[in-house]
Order: structure tokens, then C-alpha cells, then sequence
């Protein structure tokens, strides 16, 4: 939902000039690590900042679900109306909604449409061969929305935990299917491909063997790499989602 008037244009350049004017305090006791950090990883320090300071949601959402059925008209072909869909309720930094069709296949997110990108899968089998559809929400048919935390790469804060623990902690995570259909839309929309440097583990999917898939960039292509349930490491990220 929307909430009240967004930030001003005038109101942006007076917190700018804050920023620039205040700059030596609010950076008063940054340690260099955090400071480089932060240098190479912009989003990360955006990130910080709005959840530092609680901004008001710059979030349109009838922008957001105007630009989805574009890109489904454009890619796929299809006419879709997301109007009538539940947004779900969510913190602000879950700030990239995914609005899913439901008849697209995850062979299709994949490899077909228009522009797609260079990639690799684990099988040479589609997708949709191999995925369990009893787990999950790639199995979903109906249309529905879900919310991601608007980072490039996976989740930091969820590096070395093992799909195994995260449903025990019941951390709702994307699926494979809807990781696919962010990383197009993206591309799409902003020509911005994620997972550069670590790998969504899709802890929200499974194939009929039991694996997680996971999804990243290597080199010039997209990739869907498989998983054990158990694995963990630095790199290896899922993306908590609100649905």
C-alpha cells in the first residue's frame, strides 16, 4: 500500500545538502574496512542509510506493476493486469516487487522470450522436468506478487546458513522461478544483472532429487547451479522474500 505524499524534489536536495554539509559527523568513527566496503558496494551503504534513517516509502507501486505487464507484453508477448493483485505488506527495503503470472514456465524465465540472456543449467532437461512442483511456490499457476530486498547480490545477512536451517528458522525465501523472473525484468527495465559476485541459493525450491538450485553470473552467462539442502558458505545467499 501507499502511503502518504512521497519526498520532494526540493526535500531531496535539502537532505543532500545535509549530507554534504554534515558529512565529517556523520562519518565520524567509520572504520577504514567499512568505509572501503562501502565504496564497493554502493547498494550496501543505500541500503544502511534508509534503514538508518527510516525514509518514507519512495516506493510506487503503480509504477512497478504498470512496468510488469510492459515487460510481459514486450518479452513474452502477453497481456497481463496486475491492478487487482495483494501487495504484500513489507518494511521498505523490500523495495522490488515480482509480479508472477503463473503460465510461465521456468524453462521460459530461462531461455525464451525476447532478449534473453546467455545461460547454463545444471540438466539438460528443462526446468520444469526436474523441479519439484510440490514444493513451494514454482508450482503456483495463479498470479501473485512477491516482494524482494532490492540487492544486486543476495543477502549478506543470510551468507552460511543452509537451506536446512532457514526453514527451520522459517525465513520465507525466493524460489527459483520467481529469482528468474527478477533477474530478466531487471535486465529488462534497467540493464542491471545481479549476482556477480555470489549465488541466490533458491532455498525456496527443490528438484524431484531434493537439491536447491541457485542462480548467478559467471563470467557471460547466467547459470542455475544445484545444491544440497545442507550446503552453506559465503557466497552462497538466499533472498528473503515477503509474499
Amino acid at each position: 500500500m501507499l502511503r502518504n505524499a512521497r519526498i520532494t524534489d526540493g526535500q531531496k536536495l535539502g537532505i543532500g545538502g545535509i549530507f554534504i554539509t554534515r558529512l565529517d559527523d556523520i562519518l565520524h568513527g567509520m572504520p577504514n574496512e567499512a568505509a572501503q566496503d562501502y565504496i564497493e558496494n554502493a547498494d550496501r551503504f543505500v541500503e544502511d542509510v534508509r534503514r538508518g534513517i527510516f525514509l518514507v516509502s519512495a516506493i510506487d507501486f503503480p509504477l512497478w506493476l504498470s512496468k510488469w505487464e510492459k515487460f510481459y507484453k514486450k518479452i513474452f508477448g502477453r497481456k497481463y493486469d496486475f491492478s487487482g493483485i495483494s501487495i504484500p505488506q513489507a518494511d521498505d527495503i523490500f523495495a522490488w516487487p515480482v509480479c508472477m503470472a503463473g503460465d510461465i514456465s521456468a524453462e521460459d524465465w530461462l531461455s525464451a522470450g525476447n532478449d534473453p540472456l546467455p545461460f547454463w543449467k545444471y540438466t539438460n532437461k528443462k526446468l520444469d522436468d526436474v523441479l519439484d512442483f510440490s514444493f513451494g511456490r514454482d508450482g503456483w499457476d495463479r498470479q501473485y506478487i512477491v516482494r524482494f530486498k532490492a540487492n544486486e547480490e543476495a543477502d549478506e545477512d543470510l551468507k552460511n546458513i543452509s537451506a536446512i536451517k532457514i526453514a527451520e528458522l522459517g525465513i520465507n525465501t525466493g524460489a527459483l522461478k520467481e529469482r528468474l523472473a527478477l533477474g530478466r525484468f531487471l535486465y529488462w527495465d534497467r540493464k542491471l544483472i545481479l549476482d556477480k559476485e555470489v549465488i541466490t541459493f533458491c532455498a525456496g525450491s527443490r528438484d524431484s532429487d531434493g537439491v536447491v538450485p541457485g542462480v548467478g553470473w559467471d563470467g557471460d552467462e547466467l547459470r542455475v547451479r544445484w545444491y544440497h539442502p545442507d550446503d552453506a558458505g559465503d557466497d552462497l545467499r538466499p533472498r528473503q522474500v515477503v509474499s
